[in-house]
């Protein structure tokens, strides 16, 4: 599943940025805010999230743009490079780190999605941060006009800074338990609760549950 979250979530950032063209012009873009993110570390640990103006640093420079493509704007960068991007940001807040690991990597299996999901997900800019869980905890039945799906996942690590979330559900078929994912609108999604991660260096990972309900 995957379901869109609220419009107070910044969604265009395709101009007035210099978005770097290569890896190593990120790197130094990263490292540049290196000051800033380690100054924060207190605020950061204490709210258990990164905060939303840092994320919106890290739209700024590229980092949620790795993993899409360049027909959508994207940086489209091989695995080595954003696994160097990520490790980087992760050696000085391994928070932060975390969490731009899942805003990116999620959107890998966005390719997966019908091809009108997928242009719906891309339309306004390709800075998109998707969150989620890949646990099949939800159920989805089929309905006239596409599915009604209903579940809860627990520890949705940077749910709270995505415009799109990804789930898993299972789906009765003839009595057969598939695994399918599907897109809906977030609006009929909601965080409940609040969970962060107990390691010692991602203790702000903005992990909550997130649940719908039909």
């Amino acid at each position: 599943m995957v379901s869109r979250l609220p419009a107070t979530c910044p969604t265009d950032f395709n101009s007035g940025y210099p978005i770097p063209n290569s890896i190593e012009e990120l790197l130094a873009d990263i490292q540049a805010l290196a000051p800033e993110i380690r100054s924060r570390a207190d605020e950061i640990e204490i709210d258990r999230r990164v905060p939303s103006d840092l994320i919106d640093r890290l739209r700024t420079i590229g980092i949620f743009r790795m993993t899409a493509a360049r027909g959508r704007g994207g940086l489209e960068f091989d695995l080595a490079s954003i696994v160097e991007a990520i490790s980087a940001l992760g050696r000085i807040d391994g928070s932060v780190g975390w969490t731009a690991m899942i805003g990116c990597s999620s959107s890998l299996f966005l390719p997966l999605l019908p091809q009108e999901t997928y242009d719906l997900i891309y339309r306004d800019s390709p800075d998109v941060v998707v969150a989620g869980s890949s646990q099949p905890l939800g159920t989805a039945q089929t309905v006239d006009g596409g599915w009604l799906v209903t579940g809860r996942w627990p520890f949705a690590s940077g749910c709270q800074h995505a415009q799109w979330m990804r789930s898993s559900v299972a789906n009765s078929v003839r009595a057969a338990r598939l695994r399918a994912r599907a897109a809906l609108p977030s609006m009929a999604s909601r965080g409940v609760g609040a969970a962060s991660s107990r390691t010692r260096k991602t203790k702000a990972s903005a992990s909550a549950s997130v649940a719908v309900d039909g």
